[in-house]
């Protein structure tokens, strides 16, 4: 066959060597080379302008819709107003639904080109989930660490009793009983527009709270003004969590302290037996 029809190889020569035998096998029995590190994998982050502002965007293959935290939304909006999404419903990769306020359209421009936009707006108040111990106790509670929601809260400013303030104004009484409301502020509902802003996150997925939890900065307030409505007229003193009855004598004692347990029953109110006092 003609040498141009050959197709070029690359080739190992040998150079000539004295040796025994001149069928002597030769082979490569590895290469060696220097490869470079490999960097890390880092996000992929799109700079978008909307209404005069400079926003940031993640950005993910994977995802179906466009989203914009509720405190972005506020920022950035002029006359434009959230849109229903009752039939839209938001699933993060782990599987657990995203509440939205709604959906809106915003002119975005990008590398000197203009899109017209829709996003969801997910609501911004999602704290994180705090476990801790209970004092003197072994048992678990649920917290949470509600910083940016405290920052926003009015706190209604009801005035707190102590224990001084209490004793003064039972002056006749020397026999005393202490009534305690178990898991006190937890005993509180909240309607559906507090629940939705104690959204907290947790290695399952996101829940909320349905009844006032420990860590928002006007709990004890308000649990203090509750007590003292549901237990107006009668023969106690609310110091937020705790009870306090007395009578001058054992008789008068049994007798505000029965009322008192009959009210809290009738109202369903549980009591922690292990910090009563009798």
């Amino acid at each position: 066959m003609p040498n141009r029809w050959r197709k070029a190889v690359d080739q190992l020569k040998l150079e000539d060597t004295t040796t025994d035998s001149m069928d002597e096998s030769y082979y490569v029995d590895g290469v060696s080379a220097e490869i470079a590190a490999v960097p890390q994998k880092t996000e992929l982050i799109c700079t978008v302008h909307i209404k005069g502002h400079s926003v940031d965007f993640k950005v993910d293959t994977g995802a179906k819709c466009n989203v914009i935290s509720e405190a972005l939304f506020t920022n950035i909006k002029k006359k434009e107003e959230l849109s229903p999404s009752n039939n839209t419903n938001l699933i993060a990769y782990g599987g657990s639904e995203i509440p939205t306020a709604g959906f809106v359209t915003f002119t975005c421009q990008s590398s000197e080109r203009v899109f017209n936009v829709s996003f969801y707006v997910k609501f911004t108040m999602c704290q994180s989930m705090v476990a801790t111990h209970k004092k003197n106790s072994e048992e678990i509670r649920i917290c949470i660490d509600p910083r940016d929601l405290n920052k926003a809260l009015l706190r209604p400013h009801h005035p707190m009793r102590t224990v001084e303030v209490v004793a003064s104004q039972m002056p006749n009484s020397s026999i005393f009983s202490v009534l305690d409301a178990k898991t006190s502020f937890w005993q509180n509902s909240l309607d559906e527009k507090s629940s939705m802003l104690t959204t907290f996150n947790s290695p399952f997925g996101r829940f909320r709270f349905l009844r006032m939890p420990f860590g928002i900065s006007t709990a004890s307030e308000v649990f203090q003004r509750a007590m003292e409505q549901i237990f107006a007229g009668y023969p106690c003193a609310v110091i937020v969590d705790d009870l306090l009855m007395g009578g001058k004598d054992v008789k008068e004692h049994n007798e505000n302290l029965k009322k008192v347990l009959d009210r809290a029953q009738k109202l369903n109110l549980r009591l922690n037996p292990l910090k009563c006092k009798f």
